[in-house]
């Protein structure tokens, strides 16, 4: 794979104090190529095992800035390398073509060329998307983050036809704004249009709550902490490295208790709608995500347990959950069995499922009030439970079920593939009115 190495020539000018970075490019194991860069440094401001230049803090804004602009140049040069080795025949590689390149990244003007605004944001996001571990629906996560930024970029362009989205300028000024962006978003897509109307995004923008938001930033941030780690930017170019990340807020979490998971299995229920049920208890006994219930094989089932890695965090974090099957899973386990498929369940579309999981509370009659928080408004409002019911309602239910019954965060984090302390672990427990009087009961 080709590479460019940065060196810092030993010789120092006498009436600057500076020293040229030498390149080093590496096209593969034959052809290594060396030439000057006329990009000059402090030495003292450069690292060698790092190969880039070092932003000081404690000097003064000038000497800094400087800096920024030093190491800028040298990503300027290293991009414009890469992009013209990827369209030259290797043949024609040699230290001449290494010095035209150099000149042209550093004078375009001269090459009949504007000079280069961008280091290629877009290439980078899809190298990104292929090299960064990450499932499938995660993925759709980070093409919808850079569906949004593409829409900021055009409204952006609006105002300044110059702007473009660049790795290296993207700043915390740049995060805050495109942080408001994201809240303002659907109401600027109506006074201008042309957010809207790009064939890359099938849907006009959507009002999106709090947490929604807070999720893209994140995504965003994942972007760059890959970019870093890639040494595309350095650092100290890390747009969120002193941006404070808000906090998101959730409701208490609401699920169905074991009397009403009963109630809901014996229940009758319409010829069409028993898959659905059955699925949802099914969820509810062994705390899985919808994603992974749809891809359970007979290989999943081990001496009575379903044994599993949750797709979610199989690339970054692998937990093999084990979860023992009791009576009622068995039975509809054994109602779905069937030798010509792999799969456990005859498997419905996402939308069909979770729009018959309303369906199936109403025809059991389970219809109580909860108070849930509205994801658009933050507000609290009260709903009928099977109005807001959903398939992740089933982890919920049987992650609160058990703490209720053993109240052992380590135990039950084993069952679900929780990290115990971690946040999404909290939010799936609550201290209902039977767990508090029970507390209090110890008084007396």
């Amino acid at each position: 794979m080709a590479k460019v190495n940065y060196k810092l020539s030993t010789k120092v000018d006498k009436h600057t104090g500076k020293s040229e970075v030498l390149i080093r490019f590496i096209a593969n194991q034959y052809i290594m190529l060396r030439a000057k860069s006329t990009i000059f440094v402090d030495p003292q401001y450069w690292s060698d095992k790092k190969q880039k230049v070092n932003i000081p803090k404690m000097v003064p804004e000038s000497i800094a800035e400087d800096c920024r602009r030093t190491q800028q140049a040298l990503f300027v040069v290293a991009d414009t390398i890469y992009t013209e080795f990827s369209k030259t025949p290797i043949e024609d590689v040699n230290k001449e073509w290494l010095m035209s390149v150099i000149d042209l990244a550093l004078h375009p003007e001269s090459h009949g060329k504007k000079k280069i605004q961008t280091l290629g944001f877009d290439e980078t996001f899809m190298e990104f998307l292929d090299k960064h571990q990450a499932g499938a629906e995660r993925k759709k996560q980070y093409k919808s983050m850079y569906n949004i930024l593409k829409r900021y970029e055009v409204f952006k362009q609006i105002f300044d036809s110059n702007f473009h989205l660049d790795v290296r300028t993207f700043d915390l000024a740049l995060v805050r704004e495109f942080e408001e962006y994201l809240k303002k978003e659907c109401e600027l897509a109506k006074q201008y249009p042309i957010l809207g109307s790009d064939i890359n995004w099938r849907h006009r923008p959507r009002p999106r709550g709090l947490n929604r938001n807070i999720g893209i930033l994140t995504d965003l941030r994942t972007f760059f902490n890959w970019c870093v780690r890639e040494e595309i930017i350095a650092e100290e170019r890390h747009p969120f490295a002193k941006y404070e990340m808000p906090l998101e807020h959730y409701g208490t979490p609401y699920y169905i208790s074991v009397e009403e998971r009963r109630q809901l299995y014996e229940a009758p229920m319409p010829k069409k709608l028993e898959r659905t049920r059955d699925l949802f208890v099914f969820q509810c006994l062994v705390g899985c995500r919808r994603g992974d219930l749809f891809r359970f094989t007979r290989a999943n089932i081990v001496d009575g347990e379903l044994v599993y890695i949750p797709r979610k965090t199989r690339d970054g974090r692998p937990v093999t959950v084990a979860v023992p099957l009791n009576k009622t899973a068995q039975e509809i386990l054994a109602k779905y069995y069937d030798e010509e498929r792999e799969l456990l369940f005859p498997i419905p579309s996402k939308p069909v499922y979770d729009r018959e999981i309303k369906r199936i509370f109403t025809e059991a009659g389970i219809t109580r009030n909860v108070v849930i928080r509205n994801s658009l408004t933050g507000e609290e409002e009260i709903r009928p439970i099977n109005e807001v019911a959903s398939s992740h309602m089933a982890r919920r239910t049987f992650v609160g079920n058990l703490y209720k019954q053993i109240k052992d965060p380590a135990l039950i984090a084993k069952l679900s593939g929780h990290t115990e302390h971690s946040a999404a672990f909290a939010r799936y427990r609550t201290i209902d009115r039977e767990m508090r009087e029970e507390v209090v009961s110890l008084l007396d």
